[in-house]
């Protein structure tokens, strides 16, 4: 299987996450997804920084997930404990199940750049809930 690129566009790749693990409100996310030039068909396994949010934290990354693609986001949540990051690993219900299968494999590595403290998978819009998210880190 194909390695997810993290090397070509690392500096904002690295930029963006420490963004969110330094964010002590919890309100910063980043939003990831692969490089494809505006052709689906590309399959690029590069990740770019799709969006970069400085406010809503976790609510506002909810709603930025599109149901044809293959994408990550990043975003701390505020508890007791302190803020602490969760990373949403989508795949939405309408990606092409090939590119599911290979993106599925890409899963560890991403997870070991980006460092969070906790994974949510989802693949259906009601999976994006932020109840449920928050209360897996209880």
């Amino acid at each position: 299987m194909s390695k997810a690129d993290l090397i070509s566009l690392r500096s904002e790749l690295e930029r963006t996450r420490d963004n969110v693990h330094n964010d002590l409100q919890g309100v910063k996310y980043a939003l990831y997804g692969y490089k494809d030039g505006g052709n689906i068909a590309d399959n690029s396994n590069t990740l770019v920084v799709e969006e970069e949010g400085e406010a809503g934290g976790l609510e506002e990354l909810l709603g930025q997930f599109n149901s044809g693609r293959i994408q990550y986001g990043l975003a701390g949540i505020k508890l007791e404990m302190g803020v602490k990051c969760v990373l949403i690993a989508w795949q939405g219900e309408g990606a092409p199940i090939l590119r599911k299968s290979v993106c599925a494999h890409h899963l560890p590595d991403i997870i070991s750049f980006l460092r969070p403290s906790s994974t949510f998978i989802a693949r259906f819009e009601e999976e994006l809930d932020l109840d449920t998210i928050i209360k897996s880190f209880s």
